[in-house]
C-alpha cells in the first residue's frame, strides 16, 4: 500500500511539472515586444502590432507600443499577422509565409492555375499534373487578406502552352483568390506582362530592387500594368479597366506604383546607367475612370526606384541616390512644401571602409510623427583567389536614423544592429550564389508598423523580421522577391 501511494505521488508530481512546462512555453509564444524609445536604442517598427481584439487598427496603450516605465494595458490583445509573399526556385513558385511562423518552420506553397469557375477546385493535393497550365510564377503582390482564409494577390506567370524557352516566352499578369488552408486558387488573366528592359534588369541584379512592370496600389484597390503605351489601371477586385496613363517610350519604364490618398503615381526608367523616378498626379472621374494626368517631379541618379513613406496625403517620397563623389545619400520629396523639391540627407559617421547598401526603409514614427530610416552598411573583403576565394565580413549592420526635414540632417538613433549571424556565415562561407553579398531589400509593412529584410541564405535569400532586439528569421523558406501584406 505505501508503494502504491508513492507511485501516485510521483505521477501527480510529473503531471504538475508537465503543466508548468506547457504554461512557460505558451507564455513565451508571440509575446508582445516593448517599443523602445530614447538614445540607448533605435526605434524601428517593432514586433507584431498588438491591438485590442475589437480594434484592428492599433492602440498606443497596448503592450506592443508601450514605452519603458509605462503601465501595459491588461486588455486582451490580438496580434497583427503579416504575410510575406515570395517567389523562388526553378521553376519559380510562390510561397506565403506567416509572421507567426518559427525560424525552423516553412511557408505555404501556392498552387495557382487557370481553372473554370464551373468546375470545383481540387480538395486535396493541388492540381493534377495534366491540369497545370501555368509555370514560372513570379512577383506576387498582395491585394487583400481576408482573416487568413483567402489571399487575393496579383502575380505574373508563363502559360505552359507556350513552347519557347521560359526566359524569352511571353508572360501574363494574373489575379487569384488563393485559399490559404488548401493552398490553391483560380488564376484570372488580366493582361500581357511587358518585361523590363535588360538595362533595368541588369542594374536591379546589382542593387536588389524588383524590375517588375506591374504593381498594386497602396490601398489594394487598383492594379497597375505597364504596356507599350503607358500604365493601364484596373479595379483590383472586379478587374474592370479604368483607363491608361500615357507615357512616351513606355517600353523603357518599370516599377509603377500608386498612392490612393493623394492620387500620386510613380514610375521609373533608366537614365545614364542609373534609375530615374518620375511622379505624376492622376485625376479620376466620379465613375472611377482616369480623367487626366499631370507630370509632377522627377528625380535622377537613384540606386533604385523611390517609394512612398506612408499612405497619407502629402507623406514624403524617399529614395537612395548617388552623390557627385560616388557616395550615397537619402533623398526625400516634401510634397507639402510651397515649392516641392528634392532634399538630400548625407550619411555621416560611417566607417571609412565599406559601402552603404541601396536598400532603404523609411517610415513615420507613430508617436513622435518624425521620419525614421533604416539603412544597411557593409564592409566585405575578398580573401584568396581562384577556387580558394572566399569573403570576409569586416562589418555589416543596419543603422536607424532620424530624418530632420527642417534642417536636412540624418541623425543616428542609438547603436547599430548587426546582420543576422546566419547571413554572415553564408557570405563568409562563399556558398551563396547571390550577386548581392549583403542585405538585398528592406520593406516596410503597408500599415507602417513593421520592417522586413531579405538577407543571403544558402541557396537564395531569406526573410527576416526587424525588431527592437535585432533580426529574427521568419522561416526556412527561400525568397528572391518579397512583398508584405497585412491580414485585415
Amino acid at each position: 500500500m505505501p508503494m502504491r501511494k508513492l507511485k501516485i505521488q510521483q505521477y501527480v508530481i510529473l503531471v504538475l511539472a508537465l503543466f508548468w512546462a506547457v504554461g512557460i512555453s505558451l507564455s513565451c509564444t508571440n509575446a508582445p515586444e516593448i517599443e523602445l524609445r530614447g538614445p540607448e536604442k533605435p526605434q524601428p517598427p517593432v514586433a507584431d502590432t498588438t491591438t485590442p481584439s475589437s480594434n484592428e487598427e492599433g492602440d498606443s496603450g497596448s503592450p506592443g507600443n508601450t514605452a519603458p516605465g509605462a503601465t501595459p494595458s491588461p486588455t486582451p490583445v490580438a496580434v497583427t499577422r503579416y504575410r510575406a509573399l515570395c517567389d523562388d526556385g526553378y521553376p519559380t513558385y510562390l510561397t506565403a509565409i506567416s509572421s507567426f511562423a518559427s525560424s525552423s518552420g516553412f511557408g505555404s506553397g501556392l498552387d495557382l492555375q487557370v481553372w473554370p469557375d464551373s468546375v470545383p477546385l481540387p480538395v486535396r493535393g493541388g492540381f493534377a499534373t495534366q491540369d497545370r497550365n501555368l509555370e514560372y510564377h513570379m512577383f506576387p503582390q498582395t491585394i487583400e487578406i481576408r482573416k487568413g482564409s483567402i489571399l487575393r494577390l496579383a502575380f505574373s506567370a508563363k502559360p505552359m502552352s507556350v513552347s519557347t524557352p521560359w526566359v524569352s516566352a511571353p508572360r501574363n499578369v494574373y489575379v487569384s483568390d488563393a485559399a490559404m488552408i488548401a493552398r490553391i486558387g483560380r488564376a484570372e488573366l488580366v493582361a500581357l506582362e511587358m518585361p523590363a528592359k535588360s538595362s533595368a534588369q541588369s542594374f536591379s541584379a546589382t542593387q536588389g530592387f524588383q524590375a517588375k512592370t506591374f504593381n498594386v496600389s497602396d490601398d489594394g484597390k487598383l492594379l497597375l500594368v505597364l504596356d507599350v503605351k503607358g500604365v493601364q489601371f484596373f479595379d483590383a477586385i472586379t478587374l474592370r479597366e479604368l483607363g491608361r496613363v500615357d507615357l512616351k517610350s513606355a517600353a523603357n519604364y518599370f516599377m509603377p506604383s500608386f498612392r490612393a490618398s493623394d492620387r500620386l503615381m510613380m514610375v521609373s526608367t533608366m537614365k545614364s546607367g542609373r534609375v530615374q523616378t518620375e511622379t505624376l498626379k492622376v485625376e479620376f472621374k466620379s465613375s472611377g475612370e482616369i480623367l487626366k494626368t499631370k507630370p509632377f517631379l522627377a528625380v535622377s541618379d537613384l540606386r533604385r526606384p523611390m517609394t512612398f513613406t506612408g499612405s497619407g496625403p502629402g507623406d514624403h517620397i524617399a529614395g537612395m541616390r548617388f552623390t557627385s563623389a560616388g557616395d550615397s545619400e537619402i533623398v526625400l520629396i516634401d510634397l507639402l512644401a510651397a515649392q516641392p523639391a528634392v532634399m538630400g540627407f548625407q550619411l555621416k559617421s560611417l566607417p571609412l571602409k565599406g559601402k552603404v547598401a541601396s536598400s532603404l526603409a523609411v517610415w513615420k514614427d507613430s508617436l513622435s510623427n518624425e521620419l525614421r530610416a533604416a539603412i544597411g552598411f557593409e564592409s566585405v573583403s575578398q580573401v584568396g583567389s581562384g577556387f580558394s576565394t572566399r569573403f570576409k565580413v569586416d562589418q555589416a549592420f543596419v543603422r536607424v536614423l532620424k530624418l530632420d526635414v527642417a534642417i536636412g540632417a540624418a541623425t543616428a538613433l542609438g547603436g547599430d544592429y548587426e546582420y543576422p549571424s546566419e547571413a554572415l556565415r553564408t557570405i563568409e562561407s562563399g556558398s551563396t550564389s547571390n550577386i548581392i553579398a549583403g542585405v538585398k531589400d528592406l520593406v516596410v509593412s503597408p500599415d507602417g508598423k513593421a520592417v522586413f529584410g531579405l538577407f543571403p541564405g544558402l541557396h537564395s535569400y531569406q526573410v527576416y523580421r526587424f525588431t527592437s532586439s535585432g533580426f529574427d528569421r521568419m522561416s526556412q523558406e527561400n525568397c528572391t522577391n518579397l512583398s508584405i501584406g497585412v491580414e485585415r
